[in-house]
């Protein structure tokens, strides 16, 4: 009967020194991640040349097009995100829903002209295409005719060429049939600045049109008409409803609800949404150094790789927003403007990161020298 074979003292030992290799190793790993994730870092505010984190889990998705990453509304179509995810998307993927990159780092900033753009934009409140000169409402100002002032409440009847119950006025004035009003009202959103939540009132404008004028426009847009023409229909029009063949609208109703708290509370949601799923990681404070190296692709397109010298609290700050997000995309902006959409590949841990994929030369350039001039004491 044969004995087991044994193991030689020499490869005891060297088993035993790769174990407590491994060991020290997953050991001080652990510790480590375990350090990191216990840091409480102070939220900061977005400078000229940020890295920034997105919850792409609230509705919204990152795109390339045209050599720059946007932020989109609508599900992830499922693209994978590689190193290079800098790959152009479809251009029907970055239209209109585009989420304005410089009025949301602005607004994180609490610049209130900023912030009032932004919620227009989320809201899909164009304002290229309100009346070119139009009689601007404030909602304070409706609210005071609403409320019973009869010196407004003329002026608001006859900027709107209708009675606040509906009824036709006597006469008829052109620039408020073409024009009808146009409200500016304030929207009350909460915005993390820096270290501070702060409540910033926007102000936002809309379009508002009685439905008797609409209706009125309908009959002659798209027509060669006169104001002989227009008068004709208002009047036409105006006997059907005073002769109750046609309901009147509820006026003072319908700007009730354009100035109402519950509007102002849900223009505010989207916007509040995707400003608190941002998350400035690292600005230009916490890198110390940058520089660029250029690089050819498979398909024959020239990137430009960034690399960024992190100071320590910049290079924790990373590290811990890294953990468990592998993955995950990131959005690198300078002036505003996303120039790459870099995917989380790994913990991010080291000193010096490096961003991978800018399409544009000039963008890449200008970033770098931005950081370059701040590190000998530009602004």
């Amino acid at each position: 009967m044969k004995g087991k074979k044994k193991i030689r003292p020499a490869t005891k030992i060297a088993i035993g020194f790769v174990v407590i290799v491994v060991a020290l190793f997953f050991g001080y790993r652990s510790y480590n991640v375990w350090r990191v994730s216990g840091l409480s870092f102070e939220p900061i505010a977005p400078a000229r040349v940020n890295l920034v984190g997105v919850d792409t889990g609230v509705g919204y998705h990152i795109v390339v097009a045209n050599n720059m990453a946007q932020l989109v509304r609508g599900a992830n179509p499922g693209m994978k995100h590689d190193t290079d995810y800098n790959a152009e998307s479809s251009a029907q993927d970055a239209e209109k829903k585009r989420v304005p990159m410089r009025e949301l780092l602005e607004s994180l900033q609490g610049n209130e002209k900023s912030l009032s753009r932004f919620v227009m934009v989320m809201n899909d409140l164009n304002e290229g295409e309100l009346p070119p000169q139009p009689a601007i409402w404030k909602a304070e100002d409706i609210r005071k005719a609403l409320d019973g002032d009869a010196e407004l409440i003329a002026k608001l009847q006859h900027d709107l060429n209708v009675k606040l119950d509906g009824t036709p006025m006597d006469t008829m004035t052109v620039k408020a049939v073409e024009e009808g009003i146009v409200i500016d009202a304030p929207v009350v959103v909460n915005v993390q600045v820096g270290n501070t939540k702060k409540a910033i009132t926007a102000r936002i404008l809309q379009s508002y049109t009685p439905t008797f004028i609409q209706n009125v426009q309908r009959r002659y847009q798209g027509k060669n008409y006169t104001v002989d023409q227009i008068v004709g229909y208002y009047s036409a029009m105006a006997k059907d409803i005073l002769e109750a063949r046609t309901p009147k609208e509820n006026v003072r109703g319908s700007l009730e609800a354009n100035i109402s708290e519950a509007r102002s509370k849900a223009l505010a949601e989207r916007p509040e949404l995707i400003l608190s799923s941002a998350n400035v990681i690292i600005n230009e404070k916490l890198i110390s150094d940058a520089r660029m190296t250029e690089r050819k692709l498979s398909d024959g397109r020239t990137v430009y790789d960034i690399d960024l010298d992190l100071t320590e609290e910049g290079r924790m700050r990373l590290w811990q927003y890294s953990l468990n997000r592998v993955g995950a995309q990131l959005l690198f902006i300078w002036d505003g403007n996303a120039i790459a959409a870099p995917a989380v590949q790994h913990e991010l841990s080291q000193t010096t990161v490096t961003v991978k994929g800018v399409g544009d030369y000039r963008l890449a350039k200008a970033t770098v020298d931005t950081l370059k001039n701040l590190e000998k004491g530009g602004s």
